[in-house]
């Protein structure tokens, strides 16, 4: 459904996506997580239109995104963070001015607006004016609105932003049933790594512009498990042992992925802890989780590392 090859972008030196590859299938909800900065709302805004690449090919339902940008605009439609609406008019006069500028006129007009207020659960408030909405009723006109067109293609950039746990849950059931349902693909956007884990099918970690990790939730989280080793007291050894790649330092604790260089973390773990006399307490292998993996591969590299990669 959506291809990109060597895609490239920079703002005043600064590479914002570095030969960037992705594939997305039609029907999938496909995830996109990354740091403040790593290139997420670059590589929305390029799939969309609003911001030109330097270089590279995408091609989205088959059109190439440089001669078929038009075509492209049809069939998909983007629900930015920051609420698009007109706050002082009704939910159903924002969907009928919408539905106007996308060209739809008469009976036409009607059934899309009927249509996406349905899907969006909006049917009730339609006449009350946007302004004396909740957080969530927003985010619903949000998705109505961008739903108007019955898009292939659906982009979500944060749509649960500023909502509470019940309405979250309820949106993302919703936002679910669109590809299940309607077989729409959905490219799904959030710093909430709890929801990108419950609902995507797909996920990819951008850092620094570059494509970290990207494969399907089960595959990524059935990834090699990591070993937390509990301890006595940290406070001498904690200095030496921030310093090793790969190891993460809780409280008590110290974690280490089951990854290619877990025996050679091992190695440079035990003889600090033999020399700061640091006992063991017990020691578990945990299952990967999705915000486990993200932090491993958005942290930066420590200057001081001591395994060789």
């Amino acid at each position: 459904m959506i291809s990109i090859d060597s895609l490239n972008k920079s703002y005043d030196n600064h590479h914002a996506l570095k030969d960037l590859s992705l594939q997305i299938a039609k029907g999938e909800i496909f995830g996109l997580l990354g740091i403040n900065g790593a290139g997420k709302t670059t590589l929305i805004s390029i799939l969309n239109g609003i911001s030109k690449k330097d270089a590279g090919t995408v091609l989205v339902d088959q059109f190439n995104i440089d001669q078929d940008l038009k075509k492209i605009k049809r069939i998909s439609s983007l629900i930015p963070q920051k609420f698009a609406f007109y706050p002082t008019l009704t939910a159903y006069q924002n969907l009928e001015y919408f539905a106007a500028v996308n060209g739809y006129t008469g009976n036409t007009l009607k059934q899309r607006i009927h249509y996406a207020a349905e899907t969006a659960r909006l049917s009730h408030v339609l006449e009350q004016k946007a302004t004396t909405f909740s957080g969530g009723l927003k985010r619903r006109l949000n998705l109505a609105i961008g739903l108007l067109t019955q898009p292939k293609i659906l982009y979500l950039d944060e749509p649960t932003a500023g909502v509470d746990p019940q309405t979250r849950a309820k949106l993302l059931d919703e936002i679910r049933t669109l590809s299940t349902h309607e077989g729409m693909t959905i490219v799904y956007t959030s710093h909430y790594i709890e929801e990108v884990e419950y609902i995507c099918d797909h996920v990819a970690i951008l850092h620094q512009g570059n494509i970290k990790l990207c494969e399907k939730k089960e595959v990524l989280l059935g990834r090699a498990p990591t070993i937390c080793i509990k301890v006595d007291d940290l406070s001498v050894a904690r200095p030496m042992l921030q310093t090793i790649d790969g190891l993460e330092v809780k409280h008590n604790s110290l974690c280490i992925p089951k990854s290619d260089h877990f025996e050679a973390c091992l190695k440079m773990v035990l003889p600090i802890l033999l020399e700061h006399q640091v006992r063991i307490i017990d020691i578990q292998q945990v299952t990967s989780r999705l915000e486990d993996i993200f932090i491993q591969l958005s942290r930066p590299l420590k200057a001081d590392t001591r395994i060789n990669k």
